[in-house]
């Protein structure tokens, strides 16, 4: 007679982090990271690395081939924070992109770039700013809208079968989100993605929600709230006991750790003042040789908790905060709590989620089960690694 197990099914989750998900199934191998804002990088089957719109959020390490930058302004044109380039690196802007009001293509062997309307509101002048198509190896097609309303030349893209489609939303400098949807439908990507939804904000999964169409990918940016998109996800299910992650650990007034903070809000956090907290965040910027966000961005400057914490405890004896006894106990407090988590949970290269689910450790159930868990996984991370007590 077979034997069941019963009980909780232990699992760990191991997530290869700076990945990005698989673009489209027609040509595996091609990874997208949204890095946060305006700012994403492909990386292609063929290992070529694409940035469009440098500026927010992390993941500038990696040698870049080519650089787009769609406008001239500063949220979009941070190319300083790409320090590695390879060989034969190109930077195309607006500017070799839009000449005496042609439209320029450029082929570069691994990609094409197409440069596309874009602008077109009293933010954003048509004449000095472009959009993107950009075809990848396998015919993949990625269309980037840049900071733009709607154009003449969206309708004639419907015609093109994109693959996937970037639309920004913000509605302050931009279309707003009725609009944003309306271009959506016309354009017509088989997949199509909100970008640049607020203000100040890399990612708002609230806004991002409201991005109301029927072939909607919502990508959250960076691995952070990818990490926290994929445990909210995994939450939902209703055998799921309990999920460990970095991104659910709480780490002071109902942030967790990997929670992303501008000055203002860190000085809230912490009493500091906020001159302070400028600069600690303007000390942080310059370690990482990360001068832009200094001189442009600071005040909007998101920087992960954890990361901050790491920045402090590593620099407490050289950087004086002037910190009351009460700041002194929670941050000693939190380096016990953060050097454990990072133990468990986190290394260079990878993440790693606990997952306790009130299932048997064998049977068709559980096997189901850890299929509707490799399919939320895949989701978001290319390369992953589900082990635990099942025998599946």
């Amino acid at each position: 007679m077979k034997r069941t197990l019963c009980g909780i099914l232990s699992l760990s989750l191991l997530l290869l982090t700076g990945c990005g998900p698989a673009l489209a199934e027609e040509a595996p191998g091609h990874r997208l990271l949204y890095q946060g804002h305006g700012s994403f990088r492909i990386t292609t089957a063929e290992g070529k690395v694409i940035y469009v719109d440098p500026y927010a959020g992390e993941g500038y390490d990696v040698p870049a081939d080519l650089i787009l930058v769609t406008h001239g302004h500063s949220d979009h044109t941070a190319v300083n924070l790409i320090k590695h380039r390879n060989e034969g690196c190109q930077v195309i802007t607006y500017k070799e992109a839009l000449v005496k009001g042609e439209y320029k293509t450029f082929d570069l062997g691994f990609a094409t770039v197409e440069a596309v309307q874009a602008g077109n509101n009293r933010n954003h002048d048509i004449r000095v700013c472009v959009g993107w198509v950009i075809t990848l190896s396998g015919g993949v097609t990625v269309y980037a809208t840049g900071d733009t309303s709607t154009t003449d030349q969206m309708a004639e893209l419907a015609s093109r079968d994109l693959h996937y489609a970037l639309f920004v939303c913000d509605g302050k400098y931009n279309m707003d989100m009725d609009e944003a949807i309306a271009c959506a439908k016309l354009v017509n990507a088989r997949h199509s993605i909100p970008y640049h939804m607020a203000p100040g904000k890399p990612f708002d999964p609230a806004r991002a929600e409201l991005f109301d169409v029927p072939n909607r990918l919502i990508v959250p940016a960076g691995e952070n709230d990818k990490e926290a998109a994929l445990i909210a996800d995994i939450e939902e299910l209703s055998r799921v006991e309990k999920v460990t992650g970095l991104a659910n650990i709480e780490a002071m007034d109902g942030y967790v750790l990997t929670s992303s903070l501008v000055p203002r809000q860190f000085a809230e956090l912490t009493d500091l003042d906020f001159e302070v907290a400028q600069a600690l965040y303007a000390s942080y910027a310059a370690n990482r040789d990360d001068y832009g966000q200094i001189v442009t961005n600071l005040d909007n400057y998101r920087i992960p908790l954890i990361d901050l914490f790491d920045y402090l405890i590593e620099k407490r004896g050289a950087v004086s905060l002037s910190l009351d006894a009460d700041t002194e106990e929670k941050l000693d407090d939190l380096e016990v709590q953060i050097h454990d988590a990072e133990l468990q949970l986190r290394s260079a290269d990878w993440s790693r989620m606990v997952l306790e689910l009130d299932l048997p450790t064998e049977g068709e159930d559980s096997y189901e089960y850890l299929n509707v868990i490799h399919g939320l996984t895949a989701r978001y991370y290319s390369e992953y690694y589900l082990v635990g007590d099942t025998t599946s």
